[in-house]
């Protein structure tokens, strides 16, 4: 019977390879096909006055490139995760191949002028890479849908304290894409039920609440029984995610590094921040013009109005805001705002939606007071509640506050505070420039779809 079983497995391992493989020879034929197109349209609409017919030095050109280009698309397909579909959203699948499509357009067009094949023009680079752009997004939306039509319901082991497991199925039940059932609870000192039980579910989350030496028992059965597993960090598990390897003679050790950005971080952040507020500011300017006499229209009071933050350094500064709120909202004093808040008014409702009162913030930004990217803003307040309940919290402000950030795209208007500061301190934990642009593109999505954000 073990033989059988073992059989199968392999079995089930090599169609899966096979598929693997045959999805990557269609992404291949993808950007080969949309090359050719591109040196069509190049040459036989664009430039059809001046050639009418595709140069065999140009076709010879991609010919020496062909093998590299295959190799280089495949590996710029799984860098960004394109070969790995589970649970992905569309948005998460646009941004990936995004991400493809603007490091294969620099690996491609380096390529080209490394080894001297002048011949292949830049003009079908861009052409080929939006016309891949367009048909690798559709391939794999359709590869996603497959995949998920294939798979059955995964069983589902909560642990934790009570009030997290609760959260925890209430959440996962909200997204049918997690295509689940919860099997089993279990509170952490159930070790034994856990133990008999596990082999009935594909999957384990692991709550905060657990102990360490349950947790550690848990994950050892969940490797050695080959089972997907979650943790849900605590904030000292999230201040040690990105860690060096180091070792002191032959014991290895794991390097915390300070949660804070580095001189040249900083630097580089700051001229980001200047860059991007003037072009926002200069694209903008008719988006505010509107945005000002809508609300002027709709409701009395002020088009922008100014509200006491905390910024890095718990440094207090004035935050604009388009008004969004009657203006007597806070008569009887702060408050949190909720999705379905009374106090919105009708054209606030549309500018939250699709983020368009945090454009004045721009001006914050440009100022230095605020940075394009970062924990939420908070009101000294709200601030000084925070701290007294998670003292972790104080850890924020280590960077200054952003316009947009990991908790404001990844947050919901019911996501608790403490899970916006895992997200906040996993950000600074994490900071790249290239992480701020990944931001960035995420935060246009949600603008462009509407999607509620964090309050």
């Amino acid at each position: 019977m073990q033989s059988n079983g073992g059989e199968k497995s392999m079995g089930q391992r090599a169609r899966k390879a096979a598929v693997k493989l045959g999805v990557m020879v269609v992404d291949v034929a993808i950007i080969n096909a949309s090359i050719y197109l591109a040196f069509l349209i190049s040459f036989l609409v664009i430039n059809a006055r001046i050639y009418g017919y595709i140069p065999e030095e140009n076709l010879e050109a991609y010919g020496q490139l062909v093998i590299p280009i295959s190799i280089i698309a495949v590996i710029a397909l799984d860098w960004v995760g394109l070969y790995r579909y589970y649970r992905k959203t569309w948005r998460e699948i646009l941004t990936a191949v995004f991400y493809m499509s603007v490091l294969n357009i620099i690996l491609i067009a380096g390529l080209s002028y490394f080894t001297a094949t002048y011949k292949y023009p830049r003009l079908v680079i861009l052409i080929s890479t939006i016309i891949s752009f367009f048909g690798l997004f559709g391939w794999k939306m359709f590869v996603s849908s497959q995949y998920r039509k294939s798979r059955a319901l995964s069983r589902v082991m909560i642990i934790g304290q009570e009030d997290e497991m609760e959260t925890v199925t209430r959440k996962m039940c909200a997204h049918s894409r997690w295509q689940q059932e919860i099997a089993y609870s279990f509170r952490p000192e159930d070790l034994r039920k856990i133990e008999k039980r596990i082999d009935e579910c594909d999957e384990i989350v692991i709550c905060p609440g657990v102990p360490p030496e349950i947790k550690s028992k848990v994950l050892n059965e969940c490797t050695e029984k080959n089972k997907w597993a979650y943790v849900i960090p605590t904030m000292e598990d999230v201040l040690i995610t990105h860690t060096r390897v180091i070792q002191f003679d032959d014991q290895p050790a794991l390097m915390i590094e300070k949660l804070e950005l580095t001189f040249e971080q900083r630097l580089v952040k700051r001229l980001f921040d200047i860059v991007v507020s003037i072009i926002g500011l200069v694209l903008a300017s008719p988006v505010f013009l509107i945005c000002a006499i809508a609300i002027k229209r709709d409701s009395p009071g002020p088009v922008i109005y100014a509200q006491e933050r905390l910024t890095k350094d718990s440094r207090p500064y004035m935050m604009y805001k388009f008004r969004s709120m009657r203006n007597d909202a806070e008569a009887a004093g702060p408050a949190f705002s909720s999705e379905e808040d009374p106090r919105v008014t009708k054209v606030g409702h549309v500018l939250r939606d699709y983020r368009l009162d945090e454009l004045p913030q721009l001006w914050n930004i440009l100022k230095g007071e605020m940075s394009v990217v970062g924990p939420r803003a908070e009101r000294p307040h709200f601030v000084e509640q925070f701290e007294k309940a998670t003292p972790q919290y104080r850890y924020r402000a280590n960077v200054k506050a952003g316009l947009t950030g990991l908790a404001q795209i990844r947050g919901n208007y019911d996501t608790t505070s403490d899970d916006k500061l895992r997200y906040d301190l996993m950000y600074i934990r994490n900071y790249s420039v290239l992480y701020d642009l990944a931001l960035i593109f995420r935060t246009v999505g949600v603008i462009l779809t509407g999607r509620p954000h964090g309050s």
